[in-house]
């Protein structure tokens, strides 16, 4: 079968001149070169941090102060005068700071003077301290001390491009040598071993040099973020925050840089993988995204990192699998059941009419979701088994390979697995019912070969037996029939299945406004669980 799939674009290839430009447009109103909002959440969020932690330790030392003057010097302990005043301002300057930085993003321009605004009030107000601070305490240093330490903290936790960094020290800086020359004029300069002009010029080349070491320290900060950054793209997509792991990849919420729209992007992991595993993975995605039934999740693009790592995008889904629905809820009532099934089925027929089978149709591949106001709309997950009727390539197959998850695997599947048809999807899709009604699988054991025993030769246990209540017969029969041993017992097809389950519909309705209550009840979504980047399964090698 020829793929109808256009190549993916390539990790390495340049961005288009619209592409580039519409990076740049997105980058060039932010404060720290951030291009996403949760990006520019986060400085927001670190300058609120630095000004907070800086208003503690400006608070413990007016503290541990006041109770030494309290022990030492009880006369001068409480005494107010401008010194106190100003250091006390400069604690509410930083205060203010950190509550101003909590909450709604605040508007790049407002962001901006907060920060630069606080930077440069903090060494005024301690300027001031240090100026008119009683002339025993010789806290010329003092503030010059602590601008030092601001600088320094707010270059580590503040992620900003060096340029901001020190153009913010710099203006910062300012008022400290001015303090300086007001308390040389008053006579009260600073002391040995800098009196007079000496100590004016050593206060300016300490600013200078406090403010290129913030520009290093930024420098290597933001760098190392922009590197994270960097690894973080995959072609036009950019890795936003990680939203599932499983054994065999790991899945992230992404944004595509033109189209914004929402879009997981899958990073198959490499480790154990031959050459065969890694080709036949791409196979797999390029046959499924031929795939356009609704019930399909929707891929959208593949390719492969610089270093060897194969990824696909695919549409980002906000709801939850039917594994977690009946962890949550339990068994479901018979109208929903049969809800689900029929969408399932149709979407694998549609797979079954261009000789695609699944292979691993099992709860945890089936999600509930609300599409267009359509409430339990159902999207059938990861194809990472699909196999294409007919076809063997010796370059991309093994064999003796027994593909699936054990709960829910036909009986050839185990007994011979190179030579399967659409049954298996059939059966599995019985599991899966049968799984819905009682909350648990038709056969369950403490191993895999005591399961896969239980699946050649056992009967399974009729849902309303095992449940204890009546199950509608003809759901029940239904169910029952697709977990027949042989597959000439089963439906012969997923659309006659779909065709059983729509004549069901009408005896056992779920409508809207059933499917609406139950999401009203639960209005809290699971996005994107472990189980969706974890779909490939269970695979086993048969030896014999």
């Amino acid at each position: 079968m020829q793929s109808s799939v256009p190549s993916p674009v390539p990790v390495s290839a340049p961005a288009t001149a619209p592409v580039a430009a519409a990076a740049k447009a997105d980058v060039r109103p932010a404060l720290a070169g951030y291009s996403s909002t949760s990006d520019y959440a986060v400085i927001q969020h670190r300058i609120g941090l630095t000004y907070g932690i800086f208003a503690l330790l400006l608070t413990g030392v007016f503290v541990a102060s006041t109770g030494t003057f309290a022990f030492f010097a009880p006369a001068q302990a409480f005494k107010v005068d401008v010194s106190m005043l100003a250091y006390l301002a400069s604690v509410a300057v930083l205060a203010a700071a950190w509550l101003l930085c909590r909450g709604k993003l605040r508007p790049h321009l407002i962001l901006g003077l907060i920060d630069g605004g606080s930077l440069l009030s903090l060494t005024a107000l301690l300027s001031v301290t240090s100026t008119f601070a009683p002339a025993g305490l010789h806290a010329e240093h003092f503030g010059v001390t602590l601008f030092v330490l601001a600088l320094a903290l707010h270059a580590a936790l503040v992620p900003a491009p060096p340029g901001w960094t020190i153009a913010v020290s710099a203006v910062a800086a300012i008022p400290l040598p001015i303090g300086a020359y007001v308390q040389m004029r008053e006579g009260r300069g600073m002391t040995e071993p800098f009196p007079g002009e000496l100590g004016i010029v050593m206060v300016a080349l300490l600013c200078v040099a406090t403010a290129i070491a913030a520009w290093a320290i930024s420098r290597v900060v933001y760098g190392l973020r922009v590197q994270v950054k960097s690894a973080m793209q995959l072609g036009q997509y950019t890795l936003e925050e990680k939203i599932g792991e499983g054994g065999m990849g790991v899945v992230y919420r992404a944004r595509h840089a033109m189209l914004r729209r929402p879009t997981a992007v899958k990073l198959l992991s490499t480790s154990g993988l031959d050459t065969i595993s890694s080709k036949r993975f791409e196979r797999e995605v390029q046959l499924t995204s031929q795939l356009t039934h609704p019930n399909t999740i929707a891929i959208y693009d593949y390719g492969h990192t610089l270093d060897g790592v194969f990824y696909y995008a695919m549409e980002l889904l906000e709801g939850l699998t039917l594994s977690q629905l009946c962890k949550r809820d339990g068994p479901q009532p018979s109208g929903r059941v049969i809800h689900i099934l029929s969408q399932a089925a149709r979407a694998l027929a549609e797979a079954h009419s261009v000789g695609l089978i699944h292979r691993d149709v099992k709860p945890a591949n089936i999600f509930l979701c609300v599409r267009g106001g359509m409430y339990d709309f159902v999207k059938v997950l990861d194809f990472g088994l699909v196999k294409e009727v007919g076809v063997i390539d010796p370059a991309i197959s093994a064999p003796d390979l027994v593909a699936g998850t054990p709960l829910y695997m036909a009986p050839e599947t185990i007994a011979r697995p190179d030579d399967v048809d659409v049954g298996v999807d059939i059966y599995a899709l019985g599991a899966v019912g049968y799984f819905l009604l009682t909350g648990e699988p038709p056969f369950t054991g403490p191993s895999a070969i005591e399961i896969y025993h239980d699946h050649l030769y056992e009967r399974p246990t009729p849902p309303s037996e095992r449940l204890g209540h009546p199950v509608p017969q003809d759901l029940e029969d239904l169910v029952l029939e697709c977990l027949a041993k042989s597959p000439k017992d089963r439906p012969a097809s997923a659309s006659d299945l779909a065709d059983a389950l729509a004549t069901l519909q009408i005896a056992h309705p779920w409508g809207g406004k059933e499917a609406k209550e139950r999401w009203a009840a639960h209005p809290r979504a699971v996005i994107g669980d472990a189980e969706l980047s974890d779909g490939l399964g269970m695979t086993l090698t048969v030896r014999p």
